[in-house]
């Protein structure tokens, strides 16, 4: 059986908030719960916007974090696993 083709499109992510008083740790952790829970909600006075594009020269586009993760996750199956390991990596 042939193996499924894994996608290695390159995406440029960027994360911006405003009204969070945690740690950045936390934050990230928020986060990324938010992600495994499947609901992308953070708590009411996060303001957090989610930056994205996939090709380099490309405008980033912006939106709520909700938003943008809900539309997103919708359109593509790599999508959650494409920001969780962003934010992994931020941990380091």
């Amino acid at each position: 059986m042939p193996r499924k083709k894994e996608k290695t499109r390159r995406l440029w992510l960027n994360v911006k908030q405003k009204g969070v008083k945690v740690t950045r740790r936390k934050f990230i952790e928020r986060l990324l719960k938010s992600i495994e829970d499947g609901t992308y909600r953070l708590p009411k006075k996060w303001k957090v916007t989610l930056l994205w594009r996939n090709k380099e020269n490309a405008p980033m586009r912006s939106g709520s974090w909700q938003e943008e993760m809900e539309e997103s996750a919708a359109s593509s199956p790599g999508w959650d696993i494409a920001v969780s390991t962003y934010l992994r990596r931020m941990l380091r």
